[in-house]
């Protein structure tokens, strides 16, 4: 849209506004008059066909108002003062609009609602506080959830209003679950070592990537004093069916041949020939696979009754390849594939149990700890 348009759009643009407000109170819509007719007169101080449709839909948009207010006021609801705080506002905006236009402040007398909101304030948190109070004497989990969404409401309108801090601090005690995760039980004593790294890990993460206000996580091998009475639910964990070094060795011999990898001259009496020459070798390739494979049970015991409330089993395999060889004869003839196997010409060392049985464990890890974030998400 170009500059010089502009001086002739403004004048219909204000005259369409002053026709909507006009609309909007022939409609009944009475907020709506006041707002428009005061963005005219915001454009246009001097316009009395606004100032007339302002002098006119004020007052009946008060009337609106306090009726919508008295008819609040009777409704049982305990939260009906955030409604009514709200049209006091609309009301305070109203009047704070009028007193920016000095047109519009002489055309009505606009009234202040600040006293009106605050003492719907006062109600808001009266009602909220006494809601969460009410919900912490059922001494129940999910009554001090909800019992924490109305002290959290509270404070962040009013950070200190009575001991809303010291509710809120309860109320997330009572809330919140403490779950447990009991020292695993150990297959064998010489993977003790990789049984603690599993479990030590496993807690560290869920702390860490814990997303749940109301679920805490523990290690039970290091309680910190934490009573186990105070635990709400118990993980325990076992590793069982461990299945370390099935060995399977393998040999393949492979000849080589290759020709036209050089030439030579032959010669038979008077006569002189170039000749291919052929070169061979043999490849002899060993494999070797080690597969260990095991599984984990996981049980989630409720405290409160003892009851197991989940149970799921997990299992892990790793198979360990390695590959070595040797050649007899001419290393021209051999192929490119051949240096996988001839790289190594004889076995690597055998990796040990401790080590096979943590390979085996990484899937299971998080198998288990995909399991248990899934169980608590927005418990």
């Amino acid at each position: 849209m170009t500059k010089s348009i502009i001086p002739f759009l403004l004048p219909l643009l204000l005259m369409l506004s002053c026709v909507t407000a006009e609309k909007a109170l022939d409609k009944g819509n009475h907020k709506d008059a006041v707002w428009k007719s005061l963005s005219k007169l915001k454009k246009k101080p001097d316009d009395s066909k606004s100032r007339k449709i302002l002098k006119a839909a004020y007052p009946l948009f008060l009337d609106d108002y306090e009726r919508e207010i008295a008819d609040l006021k009777e409704d049982r609801d305990p939260f009906k003062w955030e409604k009514i705080q709200e049209k006091y506002e609309t009301m305070e905006e109203a009047y704070t609009k009028i007193r920016a236009i000095n047109t519009a402040r002489r055309a009505v007398d606009a009234q202040s609602y600040r006293r009106e909101i605050y003492e719907a304030k006062e109600k808001v948190l009266e009602a909220r506080y006494e809601a969460g109070m009410d919900l912490l004497a059922d001494r129940d989990r999910k009554s001090a959830k909800k019992a924490y969404d109305h002290f959290e409401f509270i404070l962040r309108r009013q950070d200190t209003y009575k001991d809303t801090n010291l509710r809120l601090e309860e109320a997330r005690e009572m809330a919140t679950l403490f779950v447990g995760v009991a020292p695993i039980e150990i297959p064998s004593f010489r993977y003790e070592l990789n049984v603690l790294n599993f479990e030590a890990e496993l807690v560290e993460e869920l702390q860490r990537g814990n997303n749940e206000e109301f679920v805490q996580f523990i290690g039970l091998s290091n309680r910190y004093n934490i009573p186990l009475e105070e635990v709400d639910h118990i993980i325990e964990m076992r590793f069982y069916d461990f299945n370390m070094g099935n060995t399977q060795d393998r040999e393949q011999v492979f000849t080589r041949s290759k020709d036209n990898v050089a030439t030579q001259v032959v010669t038979v009496g008077d006569s002189t020939f170039t000749t291919p020459i052929i070169v061979e070798a043999e490849v002899h390739c060993f494999t070797r696979e080690i597969n260990s494979s095991g599984r984990m049970e996981l049980e989630i015991i409720n405290q409160e009754n003892r009851r197991r409330e989940e149970r799921e089993r997990f299992d892990g395999s790793h198979t360990y390849t390695a590959a070595w060889g040797y050649f007899t004869g001419d290393t021209r003839a051999l192929d490119n594939g051949d240096t996988d196997c001839l790289n190594q010409r004889n076995p690597p060392p055998q990796p040990r149990a401790e080590e096979l049985f943590t390979e085996v464990t990484i899937p299971i890890y998080d198998q288990a700890l995909d399991f248990l974030e899934r169980h608590y998400r927005n418990y």
